[in-house]
């Protein structure tokens, strides 16, 4: 159905997905002031075939709303091996004033191989549910709200998270800022439900993640790495660097990553807020990088495998404030200094 329903995106007029699977054998590329709407998750668009990085993609645009639809990635089909694989569900670069509310996004990418244990580069394979980036021009002002994505293979190097937010540009004046992820499950990926990343410089500004959900993540429940400024709210967190669906993360990367958690900062991770968090059955509850003025405030973490709060990387961090946290898993320790 490629063609139609490209030639229905050309007009530039608002485009409306009736019920009904439609298959996409390249990626669509939106218009400014262009809708994208469907009737719910009976209205389908489907992968159908590999390397679809952008099913929906948004670049260089203004004004453009998706909404209202399911995105199918076609991976995983008989099982997380099998399918088509390399799909990301929603791409937003070099863009403003984008919103994206209303969208299932389930099955994008499939698992690098068949041992579940040795996946490193999964680049090629795995997948995204949707991406805000700056790697190609700045974004600013993007609303991604009342999303589901789920079973996001991936988990090596590259591929494997629900909702990407990334500030990466080699210059650090083209950020990515103001973008707001509310009202969002994630479940079941192969690397992290949420992030905010950057590095050398460049960082995720101004992200706002609140009233989110993640469950079951091989890595961390959000990973702000890096982040400047940003806030993690009123959220929950379950089974984060636990989940072995796609590749077993302890064999990988071993058994003391500090990323297995259900919050990871990393060294140029700065001035960010997290409050009202609730965590619990993961590797780690917070894992501390060396990043400096951040707060965590009302946090409560219980049933942690290893350790409710851990000091992951050598950089000492400099004015971090814990207030009003609660890290009730019995028999472990708190480890967040290096004598």
């Amino acid at each position: 159905d490629t063609t139609a329903v490209a030639a229905a995106i050309a007009t530039t007029k608002p485009v409306f997905i009736p019920t009904g699977t439609y298959i996409l054998t390249s990626n669509l590329v939106l218009n400014s002031n262009q809708q994208l709407y469907g009737e719910g998750t009976g209205s389908v668009l489907k992968a159908g075939a590999d390397g679809l990085r952008d099913l929906v993609g948004i670049n260089g645009k203004t004004n453009v709303t998706v909404s209202n639809f399911k995105i199918d990635g076609g991976g995983q089909t008989t099982n997380v091996f099998t399918g088509f694989k390399y799909c990301f569900g929603v791409t937003v670069y070099n863009s403003s004033n984008i919103t994206i509310e209303n969208l299932t996004i389930d099955k994008c990418g499939i698992a690098r191989s068949g041992s579940n244990a040795t996946i490193m580069d999964d680049n090629l394979w795995g997948g995204y549910g949707i991406i805000v980036g700056a790697r190609y021009g700045a974004v600013k002002n993007v609303l991604v709200r009342n999303c589901r994505v789920t079973n996001i293979a991936g988990g090596g190097n590259i591929c494997g998270d629900g909702i990407y937010v990334e500030g990466f540009n080699a210059n650090p004046a083209i950020t990515t800022e103001n973008i707001v992820v509310e009202n969002c499950y994630v479940e079941n990926v192969g690397r992290h439900c949420f992030t905010a990343a950057g590095e050398g410089g460049a960082s995720a500004f101004n992200v706002i993640f609140k009233n989110c959900t993640g469950r079951n993540s091989a890595l961390s429940g959000i990973d702000f790495e890096e982040a400047e400024h940003s806030k993690f709210i009123d959220s929950e967190f379950q089974g984060c660097g636990t989940y072995t669906a796609y590749y077993n993360s302890t064999t990988v990367y071993g058994a003391d990553y500090r990323l297995k958690a259900a919050i990871a900062t990393g060294n140029e991770c700065h001035y960010n807020y997290f409050n009202n968090v609730r965590i619990r059955d993961c590797y780690y509850g917070l894992t501390w990088g060396g990043g400096n003025t951040n707060t965590w405030e009302n946090i409560v973490v219980t049933n942690s495998t290893i350790n409710d709060l851990y000091l992951g990387l050598a950089r000492f961090a400099e004015n971090n404030t814990i207030r009003n946290c609660k890290f009730l898993t019995t028999g472990k320790t708190v480890n967040p200094f290096y004598n």
